[in-house]
């Protein structure tokens, strides 16, 4: 199993009742395709940058989940069928080990402050 992570947008016109199907629409298809859905990061209705298909908002979620390499494809297909589904943005999740992170300390020098020349006294 190949661990991803999906942002998926959906249409900001819904209800929030209609939004809660849609969100377990995409669940279903997830685990549909043998996968398994570890966490979803809802980050509700925001704004658009620019009009996307006539519509202005749209109601965000992060979606991190497993599922086998080759169920991919279908997840994708699937997900474009979706009308309620805007966009969707899926990427492959890379495991980092602690022990491959470099920690830098890094101090930061208080600027140093030069005199001032002295005026001469006219």
């Amino acid at each position: 199993m190949v661990s991803y992570e999906m942002m998926v947008i959906l249409n900001g016109n819904l209800a929030e009742t209609a939004v809660k199907t849609a969100e377990g629409e995409v669940r279903q298809l997830v685990e549909g395709a043998t996968g398994k859905v570890d966490k979803v990061d809802d980050w509700g209705k925001r704004k658009f940058a620019y009009p996307i298909k006539h519509q202005t908002e749209g109601c965000y979620s992060v979606w991190y989940f497993e599922l086998p390499a080759g169920e991919l494809k279908g997840l994708t297909e699937k997900l474009r069928m979706m009308e309620s589904v805007v966009r969707f943005l899926i990427t492959r999740r890379e495991e980092v080990e602690a022990s491959s992170v470099k920690t830098e300390t890094v101090t930061k020098k208080a600027p140093s402050q030069k005199e001032a020349p002295a005026k001469k006294a006219s």
